[in-house]
């Protein structure tokens, strides 16, 4: 991944960073101080165990999230960013992005199913690459 930006702005919390597409992970994970300045700048509120929520209301005026890859934006709306959980008539939102150090130290990224969701993945193992393309899903 070669940056993030929030509503354009490069966030400054990736520069080649290593990068792995995941099934296995349901939400975005990467380094803790980076996930809080992502969550922040998108208005989501870190409670007590660590899971950031956000206004439901506010989805229409939040900024998009783009990944740079291989000098490519792949950009997230709010709608596919934020999961929606409803538990009878009240519903819940949450941010798709968690923060997680590694013990290494090392800067990992972890682009889970929030992410590709939202995009055409293909795994081509053979040439040990990963491809994206848009999908036509609006939201995960």
């Amino acid at each position: 991944m070669d940056g993030l930006k929030v509503g354009g702005q490069d966030m400054g919390v990736c520069d080649k960073c290593m990068t792995i597409a995941d099934t296995g992970t349901s939400l975005i994970a990467g380094p803790t101080t980076a996930i809080k300045q992502i969550n922040d700048k998108i208005g989501a509120t870190t409670g007590a165990k660590g899971q950031a929520t956000v206004d439901c209301s506010a989805l229409s005026s939040m900024p998009n999230v783009d990944f740079v890859l291989n000098g490519k934006d792949f950009s997230l709306t709010p709608e596919q960013y934020v999961l929606q959980i409803s538990s009878g008539k009240k519903t819940e939102c949450l941010s798709g992005f968690m923060g997680m150090d590694m013990p290494s130290g090392q800067q990992i990224w972890i682009l889970g199913d929030v992410f590709i969701g939202a995009y055409y993945t293909v795994f081509d193992y053979g040439n040990k690459q990963v491809g994206f393309a848009q999908s036509d899903r609006k939201s995960v």
